[in-house]
């Protein structure tokens, strides 16, 4: 056998594959073609060739109401059935996700599912795949932690405070724990949401996207509701690539937490604006690491100004009462 001859071989039908698997990733969905049968309607009785009513809109799928169109009607609503289905959006979110995006983006929404139900589904199904995954461990109280982190500099920088006029520590400490009560209840709701943590996050990420990537090859000027559509779908697209990675982790080492690497984020965030936006792969990587860089740095400021508007809030209560 010639070993040389079967690795060429090999490598040609590779590269035939990958070729193909390429032209498929570029490629919309293609549109089915009419029904060439002709249909009455059942609401306003126009006779018509085709899948819809040209006089009233009611498709020409409607019908009688049995079992079978009941059980259709449901899986409809969950994304299992008919023409936006999320089986093929989730499939499509996997294999070529910048691409899909940008169809949808340009005007092919009918094969997809919608983006904010998809989160919603997503961010369900995956919270309940840790729950009952053995092995699989939540990662909660997050911000809640955060939250701590700031309560503990405005505690021990209390503990050392005198502003003379004849109050202890303890009163700033309380008047401090009095104005983040409310804070903490809104953290607490956004770290047990996942669909409210995942839109606020990537309603943040899209200020820095829209700067970054303002103009673009494939998108040109994008908007400012286009850009978060974008983020919307990418946030799915993380809850399923985190779904998986914990399943392997599970599988291989028996223990894994709800918290994806940081690099296999990176690396999905640059696939998708690879595609998306159509730079070459070196100025995505530099363009999305600042996008990264611009919002960890804007929210460390964040967390500075929380720490001394904190302070002075509490300095302020506590003179007042």
């Amino acid at each position: 056998m010639d070993i040389g001859a079967v690795i060429n071989r090999e490598a040609v039908r590779i590269k035939g594959w990958w070729r193909e698997f390429r032209e498929w990733q570029r490629t919309p969905m293609s549109t089915p073609p009419l029904s060439d049968s002709q249909t009455a309607c059942l609401n306003c009785e126009e006779s018509y060739d085709g899948d819809f009513c040209p006089r009233c809109g009611q498709p020409a799928t409607a019908q009688r109401f049995t079992f079978g169109h009941v059980m259709r009607q449901a899986l409809d609503v969950w994304g299992l059935g008919g023409r936006k289905s999320m089986p093929r959006t989730i499939w499509h979110l996997i294999w070529r996700p910048g691409y899909m995006i940008y169809d949808y983006l340009k005007g092919h929404r009918q094969p997809y599912f919608s983006p904010f139900k998809m989160l919603f589904l997503v961010s369900t199904a995956f919270a309940i795949f840790v729950h009952l995954l053995p092995g699989a461990e939540a990662n909660v109280d997050t911000e809640s932690a955060k939250i701590e982190s700031i309560e503990r500099v405005v505690s021990d920088y209390f503990k050392d405070y005198d502003k003379g006029k004849g109050h202890t520590s303890e009163e700033y400490l309380q008047s401090a724990q009095r104005i983040m009560r409310p804070v903490r209840k809104v953290v607490y709701w956004l770290d047990t949401t996942d669909v409210a943590m995942a839109i606020v996050f990537h309603l943040s990420v899209t200020l820095f996207v829209m700067r970054i990537f303002r103009t673009t090859p494939r998108m040109g000027r994008a908007t400012a509701v286009e850009h978060f559509y974008a983020q919307v779908f990418i946030s799915s697209q993380l809850s399923i690539f985190n779904a998986l990675s914990i399943l392997l982790l599970v599988v291989f080492k028996g223990h894994a937490t709800a918290d994806m690497s940081p690099w296999l984020t990176y690396a999905l965030y640059v696939l998708d604006f690879r595609h998306l936006y159509g730079f070459g792969w070196v100025k995505t990587i530099w363009k999305t690491l600042l996008v990264f860089l611009l919002y960890f740095i804007v929210m460390l400021l964040l967390v500075f100004l929380s720490v001394f508007f904190l302070m002075y809030s509490a300095v302020a209560l506590t003179e007042v009462l």
